[in-house]
């Protein structure tokens, strides 16, 4: 049985890279975006 990417990240990229700081930097940016509105304006697939 397969495993799923949430199991095998390292296939892409090492640990450290999930662990470095930026990877959080901007967590804060989601509560100033109204993604409704955003959403709107993305074309529907």
């Amino acid at each position: 049985m397969r495993q799923s990417f949430t199991t095998q990240p390292a296939l892409f990229a090492p640990q450290e890279l999930f662990d470095h700081p930026a990877m959080s930097a901007l967590d804060g940016v989601e509560e100033l975006l109204d993604w409704s509105r955003i959403e709107a304006l993305l074309p529907r697939g």
